[in-house]
Protein backbone atom coordinates (compact mmCIF):
# COMPACT_ATOMS: atom_id res chain seq x y z
CA UNK A 1 0.00 0.00 0.00
CA UNK A 2 1.16 3.20 -1.03
CA UNK A 3 1.36 5.76 1.84
CA UNK A 4 0.90 9.57 1.07
CA UNK A 5 4.12 11.32 1.58
CA UNK A 6 5.32 8.75 -1.08
CA UNK A 7 2.40 9.67 -3.26
CA UNK A 8 2.99 13.29 -2.97
CA UNK A 9 6.38 12.46 -4.17
CA UNK A 10 5.30 10.14 -6.84
CA UNK A 11 3.49 12.60 -8.35
CA UNK A 12 5.12 15.57 -7.69
CA UNK A 13 8.68 14.35 -8.94
CA UNK A 14 9.35 17.91 -9.92
CA UNK A 15 9.79 19.25 -6.43
CA UNK A 16 13.21 17.67 -6.35
CA UNK A 17 14.29 18.39 -9.93
CA UNK A 18 16.50 21.47 -10.84
CA UNK A 19 14.90 21.91 -14.17
CA UNK A 20 11.71 22.36 -12.51
CA UNK A 21 9.71 25.60 -13.53
CA UNK A 22 7.45 26.73 -10.89
CA UNK A 23 4.75 26.56 -13.64
CA UNK A 24 5.34 22.70 -13.83
CA UNK A 25 5.28 22.46 -10.17
CA UNK A 26 1.99 23.48 -9.92
CA UNK A 27 0.17 22.97 -13.30
CA UNK A 28 1.56 21.09 -15.66
CA UNK A 29 2.11 17.37 -14.31
CA UNK A 30 1.61 15.26 -17.50
CA UNK A 31 3.16 17.77 -19.46
CA UNK A 32 6.17 17.75 -17.54
CA UNK A 33 7.06 13.80 -17.43
CA UNK A 34 6.41 13.76 -20.72
CA UNK A 35 10.08 16.97 -21.25
CA UNK A 36 11.75 14.71 -18.31
CA UNK A 37 11.15 10.89 -19.62
CA UNK A 38 8.65 10.44 -16.27
CA UNK A 39 5.44 7.94 -16.64
CA UNK A 40 3.04 9.59 -15.41
CA UNK A 41 0.95 7.04 -14.33
CA UNK A 42 1.38 5.22 -11.10
CA UNK A 43 1.71 1.08 -11.79
CA UNK A 44 -0.84 -1.23 -11.28
CA UNK A 45 0.96 -4.02 -9.78
CA UNK A 46 4.66 -2.89 -7.44
CA UNK A 47 6.48 -4.03 -4.82
CA UNK A 48 5.83 -1.53 -1.74
CA UNK A 49 9.40 -2.23 -0.39
CA UNK A 50 10.71 0.17 -3.32
CA UNK A 51 9.45 3.28 -1.87
CA UNK A 52 12.17 3.32 0.85
CA UNK A 53 13.99 5.08 -1.80
CA UNK A 54 11.18 7.67 -2.71
CA UNK A 55 13.08 11.17 -1.79
CA UNK A 56 16.71 9.91 -1.64
CA UNK A 57 18.99 12.19 -3.41
CA UNK A 58 22.25 11.31 -4.97
CA UNK A 59 24.38 11.48 -1.99
CA UNK A 60 22.09 8.54 -0.89
CA UNK A 61 22.06 6.60 -3.87
CA UNK A 62 25.58 6.96 -5.38
CA UNK A 63 27.21 5.61 -1.79
CA UNK A 64 24.37 3.00 -1.78
CA UNK A 65 25.17 1.63 -5.56
CA UNK A 66 29.06 1.76 -4.58
CA UNK A 67 28.32 -0.55 -1.88
CA UNK A 68 25.69 -2.89 -4.01
CA UNK A 69 27.81 -2.74 -6.52
CA UNK A 70 30.86 -4.29 -4.31
CA UNK A 71 28.19 -7.12 -3.25
CA UNK A 72 28.02 -8.48 -6.46
CA UNK A 73 31.79 -8.25 -6.67
CA UNK A 74 32.83 -10.29 -3.70
CA UNK A 75 29.47 -12.82 -4.90
CA UNK A 76 31.27 -13.19 -8.23
CA UNK A 77 35.26 -13.72 -6.81
CA UNK A 78 35.99 -10.75 -8.27
CA UNK A 79 37.71 -9.20 -4.98
CA UNK A 80 40.52 -7.18 -7.34
CA UNK A 81 37.67 -5.00 -7.58
CA UNK A 82 37.09 -4.07 -3.88
CA UNK A 83 41.01 -2.67 -3.97
CA UNK A 84 40.09 0.88 -4.32
CA UNK A 85 37.63 0.94 -1.26
CA UNK A 86 38.00 2.29 1.76
CA UNK A 87 38.63 -0.83 4.71
CA UNK A 88 35.56 -0.32 6.67
CA UNK A 89 33.40 -0.52 3.37
CA UNK A 90 35.44 -3.69 1.95
CA UNK A 91 34.88 -5.06 5.20
CA UNK A 92 31.28 -4.68 5.38
CA UNK A 93 30.79 -5.78 2.15
CA UNK A 94 32.64 -9.01 2.27
CA UNK A 95 30.79 -9.68 5.35
CA UNK A 96 27.37 -8.80 3.92
CA UNK A 97 27.92 -10.52 0.37
CA UNK A 98 28.85 -13.74 2.44
CA UNK A 99 24.92 -14.45 3.65
CA UNK A 100 23.47 -12.91 0.31
CA UNK A 101 23.15 -14.70 -2.46
CA UNK A 102 22.76 -12.14 -4.81
CA UNK A 103 21.87 -12.56 -8.79
CA UNK A 104 23.31 -10.40 -11.14
CA UNK A 105 20.76 -8.83 -13.37
CA UNK A 106 23.27 -6.78 -16.23
CA UNK A 107 27.10 -7.44 -16.98
CA UNK A 108 29.53 -5.44 -14.76
CA UNK A 109 30.91 -2.34 -16.33
CA UNK A 110 34.74 -2.61 -14.10
CA UNK A 111 33.25 0.16 -11.83
CA UNK A 112 31.44 -0.86 -8.58
CA UNK A 113 29.07 2.57 -8.64
CA UNK A 114 28.27 2.18 -12.53
CA UNK A 115 27.61 -1.21 -11.88
CA UNK A 116 25.41 -0.87 -8.34
CA UNK A 117 23.24 1.78 -10.42
CA UNK A 118 22.67 0.05 -13.41
CA UNK A 119 21.63 -2.98 -11.35
CA UNK A 120 19.27 -0.72 -9.32
CA UNK A 121 17.70 0.60 -12.40
CA UNK A 122 16.66 -2.77 -13.79
CA UNK A 123 15.99 -3.81 -10.30
CA UNK A 124 13.57 -0.46 -10.18
CA UNK A 125 11.63 -1.30 -13.28
CA UNK A 126 11.01 -4.99 -12.12
CA UNK A 127 9.71 -4.14 -8.57
CA UNK A 128 8.03 -0.73 -9.10
CA UNK A 129 7.50 0.12 -12.75
CA UNK A 130 8.11 4.11 -13.02
CA UNK A 131 10.47 4.46 -10.14
CA UNK A 132 13.63 4.99 -12.06
CA UNK A 133 12.08 7.56 -13.83
CA UNK A 134 12.11 9.82 -10.84
CA UNK A 135 15.17 9.06 -9.02
CA UNK A 136 17.26 9.17 -12.02
CA UNK A 137 16.30 12.81 -11.94
CA UNK A 138 18.31 13.23 -8.41
CA UNK A 139 21.92 11.83 -10.33
CA UNK A 140 24.43 13.01 -12.15
CA UNK A 141 23.35 12.85 -15.86
CA UNK A 142 26.74 10.50 -17.40
CA UNK A 143 25.58 8.16 -14.12
CA UNK A 144 21.60 8.28 -15.14
CA UNK A 145 21.99 8.11 -18.55
CA UNK A 146 24.40 5.03 -18.25
CA UNK A 147 21.77 2.85 -16.19
CA UNK A 148 19.37 4.28 -18.70
CA UNK A 149 20.55 2.67 -21.34
CA UNK A 150 21.71 -0.64 -19.70
CA UNK A 151 17.77 -0.75 -18.41
CA UNK A 152 16.47 -0.13 -22.25
CA UNK A 153 18.54 -3.39 -23.13
CA UNK A 154 17.44 -5.18 -20.26
CA UNK A 155 13.59 -4.55 -21.18
CA UNK A 156 13.86 -5.18 -24.80
CA UNK A 157 15.08 -8.36 -23.97
CA UNK A 158 12.28 -8.82 -21.74
CA UNK A 159 13.94 -9.64 -18.59
CA UNK A 160 11.67 -7.22 -16.45
CA UNK A 161 9.02 -9.66 -15.69
CA UNK A 162 11.60 -12.32 -14.85
CA UNK A 163 13.45 -10.36 -11.89
CA UNK A 164 10.10 -9.03 -10.31
CA UNK A 165 8.71 -11.79 -8.26
CA UNK A 166 10.46 -14.83 -6.60
CA UNK A 167 13.27 -15.65 -3.50
CA UNK A 168 15.85 -13.39 -6.23
CA UNK A 169 13.83 -10.32 -6.37
CA UNK A 170 13.42 -10.46 -2.29
CA UNK A 171 16.68 -10.68 -1.24
CA UNK A 172 17.56 -7.93 -3.89
CA UNK A 173 15.55 -5.82 -2.60
CA UNK A 174 16.27 -6.82 0.98
CA UNK A 175 20.45 -6.08 -0.17
CA UNK A 176 19.16 -2.56 -1.46
CA UNK A 177 18.02 -1.71 1.88
CA UNK A 178 21.13 -2.86 3.63
CA UNK A 179 23.18 -0.56 1.12
CA UNK A 180 21.04 2.27 1.68
CA UNK A 181 21.25 1.66 5.55
CA UNK A 182 24.92 1.34 5.71
CA UNK A 183 25.40 4.22 3.23
CA UNK A 184 23.38 6.61 5.63
CA UNK A 185 24.80 5.55 8.69
CA UNK A 186 28.22 6.20 7.06
CA UNK A 187 27.31 9.30 6.20
CA UNK A 188 25.85 10.62 9.39
CA UNK A 189 28.64 8.90 11.24
CA UNK A 190 31.82 10.48 8.77
CA UNK A 191 33.26 6.72 8.54
CA UNK A 192 35.59 5.65 5.55
CA UNK A 193 36.49 9.18 4.91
Amino acid sequence: MAQGEFLDWWFNPSMRSENASPLSRRLAYRLWCAEQGVRPDFPRAFDSGWQQFAGCDAQALLPAARLYGALLAVREGRHGALASLPSGERRWSLATAAIQPLVRLCRPSGDLQCDGLRELACAMEAGFPGMWDRLRLVLPGESAADAGAVLTGFMLRGLVNGAASGAAARRRLRCWGLCLEQADRVRSQGEWQ
